[in-house]
Parts: structure tokens; C-alpha cells; sequence
């Protein structure tokens, strides 16, 4: 099994009527400490912060093993948690939602969703993992039932271990061994 991580390309704000909206999306492109935001009122659930143009390259006719999303995100109340964590195959939200119950933290922290044998039931394909509509959507959800908490993410990669196809990847050549007598 082989395994490629890359960091986000793209962050952008997808707007879910009557939700709180994530600015400066594009700062979860890299691990440094800029961050996204999004001020979630009390009770109330974030857009959907998207992560998309990852720039894989999978080799065509491999097999998708696994998907592991690492995302590192803190909050300025521990009142935050995750409301929707899913793959985008492009076009729709595909498989389990890995939302955890775990409150985020108000110290940068990094949360770790699926793992190398676990394709979260999305039955994603090489072309839709290689394209640049292929992501992963968070929503966070403020649990505090009266004040407005900021909801923060530095950074979100993904992980996709795949198996190589028997035969691929690789031109077959023959060797010829000759030994004298």
C-alpha cells in the first residue's frame, strides 16, 4: 500500500441559508498559524468550510484503500464541535459523516478523521479523488446556548492510501540472463 498527503489548494465558504459564514477561507491552504473564522452564534451551526484543489495524482486502475482528513482547528471558548465532516466526490457530500463529540479546544489542536483502511463508505474512484472538485466539507456547531464563540481552522490535508494496480504504474521489460559454459 502506498499513501500521498497533501495540504488543501482551495478554501472557500459555501453558504447554508441561515448559518454562520466562514471568512478568509483561503488561509487553511497551509500549516502557519492563519486561520479561517467563522463567529457561530449560540446554538447555531457554521456554512460549510471547504477544502478542495488537493492536486492528487493517483495512477489510474489503483485501488483506494483509505482516506485520512487532518484538520487543525481551535476555538476562543471550548464550546465548539464538529456538526458535519464529509468527503465532496465534486459534485455532492459522499459517505459517513465523521463529525466527533469531542469540543474543540481553545489551543490549536489537531483532529484526525478515518484512517488507511477506512473509505468512510464513500466508494470514491481514482478520476474523482484526482479532480479538483474532490474535498472535504466542516461544518462546527456552538453548543453554548447564549453567547456568539469564534470557530477557528489553520490548516486541513488529506491522506489517501491506495494500492497499486498489478501491472501498473511500471513499463515490463524481460531480462535475459546468459551464463557461459
Amino acid at each position: 500500500m502506498s499513501s500521498v498527503t497533501k495540504v488543501t489548494g482551495t478554501g472557500a465558504n459555501v453558504d447554508l441559508s441561515g448559518n454562520d459564514a466562514w471568512t478568509s477561507t483561503s488561509n487553511i491552504t497551509a500549516n502557519n498559524n492563519s486561520y479561517a473564522q467563522a463567529l457561530i452564534s449560540d446554538g447555531s451551526n457554521s456554512d460549510y468550510l471547504t477544502a478542495t484543489n488537493f492536486g492528487f495524482s493517483i495512477p489510474s486502475g489503483d485501488t483506494i484503500d483509505g482516506i485520512t482528513v487532518v484538520i487543525e482547528h481551535n476555538c476562543n471558548y471550548p464550546d465548539i464541535e464538529d456538526n458535519i465532516v464529509k468527503l465532496y466526490n465534486g459534485t455532492s457530500l459522499v459517505g459517513d459523516n465523521k463529525a466527533s463529540a469531542t469540543m474543540w479546544n481553545n489551543n490549536d489542536e489537531v483532529f484526525t478523521y478515518g484512517g488507511a483502511t477506512d473509505t468512510w463508505a464513500a466508494s470514491l474512484t481514482v478520476t474523482q479523488i484526482n479532480s479538483s472538485g474532490f474535498g472535504v466539507y466542516l461544518s462546527a456547531t456552538n453548543t453554548f446556548d447564549w453567547d456568539t464563540t469564534e470557530a477557528l481552522c489553520d490548516y486541513i490535508q488529506i491522506t489517501i492510501y491506495h494500492t497499486e494496480a498489478v501491472g501498473g504504474g511500471s513499463s515490463s521489460q524481460s531480462r535475459v540472463m546468459f551464463i557461459g559454459l
